[in-house]
């Protein structure tokens, strides 16, 4: 299963047919999109995609114009409503199961407003027996002085203690010192904002996992692509 999430700016806007050949080029079996609308350009970005295999969309809920977050998938897939979430921060988590994964696709919030989205995460438990979990998108923060130069992320510690809650940083897995960064500020400050995190029997089937700058390079985005392919099946019948 190969899973992609990227951060389509603004619900893509008049980028819509670049992005889409891009994310089309992925040959993705599961696409979670950031900064995802209810406006034309991202249902136009959806309906290309849904052309090209992913026929299964949800997103989200919020107001048309309301950045949220959306799941394609080229299998039918089951949503869960959080009414557990503030109906303010419902917009910024989407719970969608499939047969072999439970995921939850995430746009967090800036500045202090994420904290209550970990704390939904920390007071879960992801660990334990086959149980697949998989927490991706943008969650915009990190490790300070690891994931930025600097100190300037909001709730890091929080960040950090999701490996507790049995939620473990895949890409860190393979790259347990590296500077690798998913979005540059104005001022030309490199930051790994866009993650991916998985319970133990998903660790266990990641094939690979990276970054691909292109969509930002080219301006397509302002966002570099999180690439996750996973062997579920291996990890199975190894379990």
């Amino acid at each position: 299963m190969r899973i992609v999430t990227l951060n389509i700016q603004h619900g893509g806007g008049n980028r819509v047919p670049r992005l889409a050949e891009y994310l089309v080029g992925l040959r993705a079996d599961l696409v979670v999109l950031t900064e995802f609308r209810g406006t034309g350009p991202s249902l136009a970005l959806a309906e290309e995609l849904r052309e090209h295999g992913l026929a299964h969309f949800a997103r989200a809920p919020a107001e048309p114009k309301v950045n949220s977050v959306a799941v394609l998938a080229n299998v039918p897939f089951e949503t869960r409503p959080l009414t557990c979430l503030a109906e303010d921060q419902r917009n910024r988590i989407l719970a969608a199961s499939f047969p072999e994964l439970d995921l939850f696709a995430a746009y967090f919030p800036q500045r202090h407003l994420k904290a209550p989205l970990f704390d939904f995460f920390l007071g879960r438990q992801h660990r334990g027996g086959h149980s697949r979990h998989l927490l991706i998108g943008d969650l915009n923060t990190g490790q300070h002085q690891l994931d930025e130069v600097g100190r300037t992320f909001y709730c890091a510690d929080r960040f950090g203690a999701l490996s507790q809650a049995g939620l473990i940083d895949l890409w860190r897995t393979r790259n347990p010192h590296v500077r690798e960064y998913s979005w540059f500020s104005r001022a030309g400050r490199g930051f790994r904002i866009d993650h991916a995190h998985g319970s133990s029997a998903v660790v266990s089937a990641v094939e690979r996992v990276l970054y691909d700058h292109a969509p930002r390079a080219k301006g397509v985005t302002d966002h570099s692509a999180l690439i996750l392919d996973l062997d579920l099946l291996a990890e199975c019948q190894s379990g």
